[in-house]
């Protein structure tokens, strides 16, 4: 987990942001077989956010988004 500020409507808050992979890997070996739970944690956290933003109720004109990458544990893949 890790910290991020967020700033919406002029308020700032710490959101944590959750990491899921969709593929892993074994050593220094490339990225081996899909990984189903972690493609269930990116359906379940894209479900959530289009709820939450597509329900004027709990957040009145805030829209929240999502960036999801895949790199494989290699920070040089995600550059």
């Amino acid at each position: 987990w890790s910290d991020l500020i967020c700033c919406c409507c002029g308020w700032h808050f710490s959101l944590n942001q959750v990491l899921a992979r969709l593929f892993y890997r074994r050593g220094n070996d490339k990225c081996c077989e899909f990984y189903a739970f972690g493609l269930g944690y990116i359906e379940a956290i894209t479900f959530a956010i289009d709820h939450i933003s597509n329900d004027t109720n709990l957040l009145p004109n805030v829209t929240l988004g999502f960036d999801i990458r895949d790199y494989c544990d290699t920070p040089v893949l995600a550059m």
